[in-house]
């Protein structure tokens, strides 16, 4: 079961059906027959993907009478979560089979696990994190369901596999080009974004292939079909477009390679203040710590060396503020910043952990005059200066 658009809550056979309806109705004129591709279901329209593409982008532009409006059939996708479309060995589907069904589900290129594979640095990190960066998703689409032009989240790998259904169409561009397409954003939709950071990770409106080319802009076009995977590259930005119903998986992963593109996205969202569904820095020493690999520790060099940089930057920062900054060879005995802020902590009687104020500071003052004298304050093993709560 999965929500629609709509709210409603509907099957994977009801929403095939209502995909199919309005295809057929879209295409009325077309002739039905069994696709001529594998993977395609029973009784869909085959309709060719150039005439699909130039229909789509006609009703994007409003180029096609009243009653074909883009704003009706441009965002009928559904997306049913961390699902799995994958047959896996002893399903009742594959029940009875005269040679039993590979469990692809359990396959490493299955994407939901390709993140935790050996290669992807995110396989280092505590798995609830990890699940929380790079959901593999299952989507539902129907004719001229899209995606807008866009990278993966923090500018990962993506992976996507096609499992069944109509064929779907893919627009890229190369990474290098991705500032190029931000500024034709800015000329193109002065109204929608006033800096090119605004438009780093989404555009927020389609812009047709054709627009791109007239600004020198390199766009490659693909055709997907069922069984196929597309592998999207680090901040390369993307647009696919549906010929009718498709269920596909899609995961992003990190290699090496992603490194320098993740600093960029880190810092993007630095500025932007908005957070990341990735730690960078987290990923990064935790893949330090768990990956053994030559490989691996050459790209990790010189992230290390800017993270160091960074945190001695900062420390100097705060020195300067005048916050006491100590050794932790130094510190009062039992002292400790404790387990971070979790929404899965170890202990089975907490449902979260949770820190009510920023640690360090002090609820008391070692001054026995002073309104908020602490015995505790004012004990040899206390830290001096640091900042009163609520300061």
């Amino acid at each position: 079961d999965s929500d629609d658009d709509d709210g409603e809550l509907g099957t994977l056979a009801s929403f095939h059906q209502r995909a199919g309806a309005y295809k057929n109705e879209f295409f009325r004129e077309q002739k039905r027959g069994a696709p001529t591709y594998e993977g395609g279901m029973p009784g869909d329209v085959d309709v060719a993907p150039s005439r699909v593409e130039e229909t789509f982008w006609k009703l994007v532009e409003g180029e096609l009478p009243g009653e074909k409006r883009a704003l009706d059939v441009t965002h009928n996708g559904v997306a049913c979560g961390d699902a799995s479309a994958f047959p896996a060995a002893g399903d009742a589907a594959t029940a009875g089979a005269d040679e039993p069904e590979m469990d692809y589900g359990a396959s490493p290129w299955a994407p939901a696990r390709l993140a935790a594979q050996s290669g992807s640095l995110l396989s280092h990190l505590p798995a609830p994190d990890r699940a929380a960066a790079a959901p593999a998703l299952l989507r539902c689409g129907m004719l001229f369901s899209c995606s807008g032009w866009m990278t993966a989240p923090c500018f990962l790998h993506s992976l996507c596999h096609h499992h069944a259904g109509a064929p779907r169409t893919w627009y890229a561009l190369s990474a290098a080009d991705a500032e190029a397409l931000q500024e034709h954003a800015l000329r193109e939709l002065p109204d929608a974004a006033r800096s090119a950071r605004e438009v780093a990770f989404r555009l927020p409106a389609l812009l047709s292939p054709t627009s791109l080319c007239s600004s020198q802009l390199q766009v490659s076009r693909l055709v997907q079909y069922p069984g196929e995977l597309v592998l999207v590259a680090p901040r390369a930005f993307h647009a696919t477009v549906c010929h009718g119903f498709t269920v596909t998986t899609t995961a992003p992963f990190a290699s090496a390679e992603w490194l320098p593109r993740g600093r960029a996205a880190a810092a993007l969202h630095r500025e932007l203040r908005t957070p990341p569904p990735l730690c960078f820095e987290q990923a990064v020493v935790c893949a330090t710590r768990g990956d053994e690999s030559v490989r691996t520790a050459v790209a990790l060099q010189d992230e290390l060396r800017l993270l160091v940089a960074a945190h001695t930057a900062q420390l100097k920062s705060l020195k300067e503020l005048g916050v006491a900054v100590r050794p932790l060879a130094d510190a009062p005995p039992g002292a400790g910043m404790g387990e971070p802020p979790t929404a899965t902590p170890r202990a089975p009687f907490a449902d979260a952990f949770f820190w009510i104020k920023p640690p360090g500071e002090s609820d008391g003052v070692s001054l026995s005059s002073a309104p908020r004298f602490d015995p505790e304050c004012n004990k040899g093993a206390s830290w001096e200066g640091a900042p009163q709560a609520g300061d």
